[in-house]
This record gives structure tokens, sequence and C-alpha cells, in this order.
């Protein structure tokens, strides 16, 4: 298949104009917590297993938490771009 028309200076000024329309966008800032490592909880020797299955269970959700911000974040980053077109 050919492209008639696009000769190649007209396909590098098109390139060209879609780096600067894309150069234009800067992304907001990550939320900070989105690279944050969550720990697991503490595990010392000889404690209650249930209590410290509860612990666990607790970082657990707030690193699920964190996970569920930073998706949102990114879907109204990414949302706002696709509306900007």
């Amino acid at each position: 298949m050919t492209l008639l028309g696009c000769t190649p200076s007209r396909i590098a000024q098109a390139a060209a104009e879609t780096g600067k329309v894309r150069a234009g966008i800067l992304l907001p800032v990550l939320p900070g917590d989105c690279r944050r490592q969550i720990d697991h909880a503490p595990a010392p020797l000889g404690a209650n297993a249930v209590a410290v299955l509860a612990r666990e269970r607790a970082q657990l959700d707030q690193a699920n938490g964190v996970i569920r911000r930073c998706a949102n974040h990114y879907d109204n980053v990414k949302a706002e771009l696709e509306g900007a077109d």
C-alpha cells in the first residue's frame, strides 16, 4: 500500500507538528504515595498469629487504598488528555 501525496517532507512536517503538540502536554505531579512502598506488618517471634494477621491485613488495606488513589489519578489525567484533542 502506498501513501500518495505523503512525501518524505510532508511526513517529516507532520511528525514535527505532532512533536510540538505533545511537547506542550505537561503531566501533573504524581501523588507522593503512589511511589511509596507499604511495609509488611512486623511479625515478632512469639507474637500472637491472629494479631499479626490482623496487622498484615490492615497493611494490605492501606496498600490497596494507595493503588485505588493512583489509578483514579491516572484515569482522571487520561480523561483530561483525551478530552483535549
